[in-house]
């Protein structure tokens, strides 16, 4: 045998062993998704009168298309506890779901899983069987919890008189109002912002007109982004004296009680000589009048 067609031999076999070996390796290398994933579904703690909402991805992995079918199998033979997807339920079973019309093959699809605790609110906990081709499960876990009992929005101290309410994502409108207060840069961007999300939540039926306007109008006499008072330098007996005039406040019952209180600090202070001239004394009427208790708001 020639030494070209040696040459010629081990060429055509390094190249069936490239096919043979590592080709069908490179191949099987590229992994399926899973037909369900993720196979635990956790929505942690969701306050009764609310809903948590999750995606599952389902895939096929057949090569034809597949009726998807999902049914829902309460643990320990529970009762329905809050758990459905984003599907028409199939008529008499509310937890037989079927997705409409087929997943073709090697597809996938999305579908969102909801929890609504019932109440009272309990740890719920399910099995959603998927059938696609087979069957596979994905574990529902979620605990119900009370919602908070809704009180009047207090902005800086002033009741405006309007409960508190919940926004479509379910943050309370009294969040919003701190978050606002937290990033304004000045007075002027805080009642802005203040305004629009009340004018929003007006426009979509959570507040009526005169509650729109309570809102604005506390915010826009709220001392927000605090505003330097003069006095942070004062102390009085060793205590700041805006902390003394805070605590006027804190044990007065109504606001002539309270500056009874306030002048009667300036005088011993200005007995003592802690302040002098009339610009400390009008810094401490005017710190003491954003205190004041607003008209029936007295304790």
């Amino acid at each position: 045998m020639g030494r070209k067609m040696v040459i010629r031999i081990l060429s055509i076999s390094i190249a069936l062993l490239f096919l043979g070996v590592f080709l069908p390796s490179l191949t099987n290398g590229a992994e399926e998704p899973p037909p369900v994933d993720p196979v635990l579904v956790d929505f942690g703690e969701v306050e009764v009168g609310s809903q948590g909402s999750q995606v599952l991805s389902i895939y096929n992995s057949n090569g034809d298309p597949e009726q998807v079918i999902f049914f829902i199998s309460y643990n320990n033979g529970g009762a329905d506890c809050g758990f459905s997807l984003a599907l028409t339920p199939a008529p008499g079973n509310n937890n037989l779901y079927y997705l409409p019309g087929e997943l073709e093959g090697k597809g996938s699809v999305d579908v969102e899983v909801i929890f609504s605790p019932t109440d009272p609110p309990a740890t719920c906990s399910a099995t959603l069987m998927v059938s696609v081709g087979g069957v596979a499960n994905a574990t529902l876990l979620g605990k119900g919890v009370e919602a908070p009992e809704l009180k009047n929005i207090i902005i800086d101290g002033r009741d405006t008189g309007v409960l508190d309410f919940y926004l479509e994502d379910n943050t309370l409108f009294s969040s919003r109002l701190e978050e606002i207060a937290a990033n304004a840069r000045n007075h002027g961007q805080y009642v802005r912002w203040v305004a629009f999300w009340t004018r929003r939540a007006h426009r979509d039926d959570k507040l009526d007109k005169e509650q729109m306007k309570a809102i604005i109008k506390a915010a826009a006499h709220a001392n927000i982004p605090p505003r330097k008072s003069g006095l942070e330098d004062l102390v009085y007996n060793g205590e700041p004296v805006t902390d003394l005039i805070e605590q006027c406040k804190e044990d007065a019952e109504n606001n002539k009680e309270f500056m009874r209180c306030v002048y009667g600090l300036m005088k011993e202070m200005k007995k003592e000589g802690v302040i002098e001239g009339r610009k400390q004394k009008h810094q401490i009427r005017r710190y003491a009048a954003r205190l004041r208790f607003h008209r029936g708001h007295h304790k």
